[in-house]
């Protein structure tokens, strides 16, 4: 068995079509490629865009063709919808910020969104493999990562993105929109390109040297 090709996809936010897009392109790509192929979602499924329901519904389906195993990662806007059906969001911020695209997307069914919830309350805020780490946001620089809070792997912004450090991995993420990306550094990769707004729905290719860039609009 050859070195873990890895895969790691930006936020999606409802954007089914681009998500189903990039899954056949994924598939292409991981069929000119020698070894295992692992898909890893780096969070921020729903909100803000029109699909949030489909796209959840595709994810748990599995992984597309071509690749050996798929890992879905929680995001800050996962939490916030499971902090709302939770009881555990009085303020409303799920609903200022997308929640209420989301909700229009189940329509009146319970079941399907009862489903879901179930399905993202499960879902883990990091994945480690080789030298990589996963997560939605980024890390608190410094602080090894089994001590690490949630609320930071899912939130944390500024104090991550500006700081120069070797981290012993390279930190691969999302959360954070830009425009020309995925942006790539020594130390971390940002593959939100900003779907929902616009932009490119991104996937960072991981198979030794230069990453690789897969994009659909």
């Amino acid at each position: 068995m050859g070195r873990m090709v890895l895969y790691a996809v930006g936020d999606i936010h409802g954007c089914a079509n681009l998500l189903l897009k990039l899954r056949e392109k994924i598939s292409a790509d991981a069929a000119k490629r020698s070894g295992p192929k692992k898909l890893i979602f780096l969070g921020d499924y729903v909100d803000r865009g029109p699909q949030s329901a489909d796209v959840i519904d595709i994810l748990m389906n599995g992984q597309p063709e071509g690749i050996d195993e798929q890992v879905c990662l929680r995001g800050n806007h996962e939490q916030m919808m499971l902090d709302w059906h939770g009881k555990r969001d009085w303020l409303g911020s799920w609903l200022l910020n997308g929640g209420g695209q989301t909700r229009r997307s189940y329509g009146k069914d319970k079941t399907r969104l009862g489903r879901h919830l179930k399905w993202l309350d499960g879902l883990p805020c990091f994945h480690q493999d080789g030298g990589h780490v996963f997560v939605h946001a980024g890390i608190v620089p410094g602080r090894p990562l089994a001590q690490q809070r949630n609320i930071d792997l899912i939130w944390i912004r500024e104090a991550f993105l500006l700081d120069q450090s070797d981290h012993g991995f390279v930190v691969v993420h999302g959360h954070t929109p830009v425009r020309h990306g995925p942006d790539i550094h020594h130390n971390r990769i940002n593959v939100d390109t900003g779907a929902v707004y616009g932009g490119p729905l991104s996937c960072v290719v991981l198979d030794g040297g230069k990453p690789g860039v897969l994009r659909v609009r």
